[in-house]
């Protein structure tokens, strides 16, 4: 038995009280580095991969995803209606303006044509994530028969809310 100020206290609590102390000076230490709610990490700061998990590759049926420059591509698999790929890119700043859109979580969208590609078989969202970053969320399939801009801003809306809610994640 251990003696402590006068009082006899037994092993297992000597243990504890020192088991609280190592603790202490344990977590004593520097805080770890986490982004806080309201404080969105820089658009560069984030892999674009990583905005869609596992289950969501799963659900969307796509393959892991490929960097491409500053974006990160998904392709679908065969048991997709479409042979199309989904892409990612998170801009910081201004960007281009587009035609309003559904919102995307009550993210403000637009819908916006780029120059390169066919409007008829593509679908590129703008949405606004608040503190300067935006993500461009686009979907496509050039090739495929049947595909029409109604179904690719269909497939990208699905596609763009599974990357808003893991970028909500990711960085706070």
């Amino acid at each position: 038995m251990a003696r402590r100020r006068g009082h006899w206290c037994s092993p297992v609590q000597a243990g504890g009280f020192v088991l609280l102390i190592v603790m202490a000076l344990l977590t004593a230490g520097s805080p770890p580095a986490v982004a806080h709610a309201g404080e969105p990490i820089a658009a560069s700061s984030v892999d674009p991969c990583s905005l869609l998990t596992p289950s969501q590759l799963h659900r969307l049926a796509v393959n892991a995803g490929f960097t491409r420059g500053a974006a990160c591509v998904w392709t679908t698999i065969s048991r997709a209606p479409w042979r199309g790929e989904y892409l990612a890119q998170l801009l910081q700043g201004p960007v281009p303006g587009g035609n309003p859109a559904a919102p995307i979580y009550n993210h403000p969208t637009v819908d916006y044509t780029p120059a390169n590609l066919n409007p008829r078989a593509y679908c590129v969202y703008l949405v606004d994530l608040g503190g300067g970053v935006t993500l461009w969320a686009q979907y496509g399939a050039p090739d495929q028969a049947g595909i029409s801009h109604t179904v690719a801003c269909k497939n990208n809306q699905t596609g763009a809310a599974d990357m808003i809610s893991t970028y909500s994640v990711v960085t706070h």
